[in-house]
């Protein structure tokens, strides 16, 4: 890659992450600092660059500095349109490298899709997202792309959200919003007010991934107002909310889902994670599986997560299996029914149905297939 140089784009993934599909493979560990910042100088190299990809996930060995002089080399691109960058499992990437990215985001006049992965990064504080979050008030209007993750980061608070949304609500034109923050704290009201009005205000989304964890005082009238922001983007593509234990929500917020997604005739991807909830009934996740069976031509990618829901019985595993036999198109399929009581037929039958997909991933009952082992990182599902 060094030798050539004039280039308009640069995809380099070691441990792939599809916004769309969210599947990939665990990273390379052998990166080190010296051949990071050979990278370095390529970017130098070529300002020419529009299109930048960079995903090193796993990568232990890549020190701050050497991500530092990253961030800052990419002010040279100043003709950047999209930026993609995903350290996953990196702890080097503290307060100092959110800086200087913010330096960087600050110069770069043309950027038009933003795609942050940081999860599993506990060194970076509430002042380095604070910083990521106040060079994005640079752009007004213009994006197209905005995914912020960072979960499993409990360093973050109320004040980081207030700036969030200060700082993108000019961007209605956004066809893909990812915010996936871990949020240990108590109550996010004023802050899914603002999520609101703002995804209301939205011309039309395409891509939405929602992962608030934690939020154990949301209510179902305000997780109700935010299904409401959503239903009127009808072309909607991939819909993932993750809402694990958000222990307070009841079957009223599974019907309004359940009327919300019948509006989307385009759905190829959908996750839906109640994880830690009792309140949740048996006939409404049985309903919530009957109402996907009518995207049997489109969804690609399924994702369930009801861990630890005492209520389901094998009647959730029958209708899981009915909803495999429909959806003709299904590759991807990832489920966490931890506490399902369940007959072995059934378990048969789902093995068999699952045989036919690229990947299937499960946690049903008792029962762990290797993937599960494999692949621990999708629990952010």
């Amino acid at each position: 890659v060094y030798k050539r140089q004039g280039f308009d784009k640069l995809h380099l993934s070691f441990g792939q992450f599809n916004i769309l599909l969210e599947y990939g493979q665990l990273g390379n560990s052998k990166w080190d600092d010296d051949v990071f910042l050979g990278l370095v100088e390529v970017i130098n190299d070529n300002p020419s660059i529009t299109d930048l990809k960079i995903e090193i996930v796993q990568s232990t060995n890549i020190t701050e500095n050497a991500l530092c002089k990253f961030a800052s080399a990419l002010k040279r691109l100043k003709g950047l349109k999209k930026l993609f960058l995903n350290f996953w499992f990196n702890q080097s990437a503290s307060d100092g490298f959110c800086s200087l990215l913010q330096e960087s985001l600050l110069t770069l006049d043309h950027l038009t899709d933003i795609v942050l992965i940081f999860q599993d990064n506990y060194t970076i504080t509430e002042k380095g997202v604070e910083s990521i979050a106040f060079a994005l008030s640079k752009f007004n209007g213009q994006l197209n792309t905005l995914y912020l993750n960072f979960l499993r980061n409990k360093n973050i608070s109320d004040a980081f959200f207030d700036t969030l949304i200060a700082s993108i609500n000019k961007n209605t034109k956004l066809t893909c919003l990812g915010l996936k923050i871990n949020s240990s704290f108590a109550n996010l009201t004023n802050f899914f007010a603002g999520l609101n009005k703002f995804i209301g205000n939205i011309e039309q989304l395409e891509i939405l991934h929602l992962s608030f964890w934690n939020q154990t005082q949301l209510s179902d009238a305000e997780f109700i107002l935010l299904l409401g922001s959503i239903r009127n983007h009808v072309n909607m593509r991939s819909l993932r909310l993750d809402f694990s234990r958000a222990s307070q929500l009841t079957d009223a917020s599974i019907v309004t889902l359940l009327v919300l997604i019948q509006r989307f005739s385009y759905l190829q991807s959908a996750v839906f994670a109640f994880s830690f909830n009792n309140k949740i009934s048996e006939e409404l996740v049985i309903k919530l599986l009957e109402t996907l069976q009518r995207d049997s031509q489109t969804l690609v990618q399924l994702g369930l997560n009801f861990t630890d829901n005492q209520n389901l019985t094998s009647n959730t595993l029958k209708a899981l299996n009915q909803l495999v036999q429909k959806l003709e198109n299904l590759q991807y399929l990832l489920v966490y029914m931890n506490a399902i009581q369940y007959f072995q037929h059934d378990i048969e039958l789902f093995k068999q149905l699952g045989s036919r997909l690229k990947k299937n991933e499960y946690n049903l009952g008792t029962l762990e297939n290797q993937l599960y082992q494999q692949y621990q990182y999708f629990d952010h599902f």
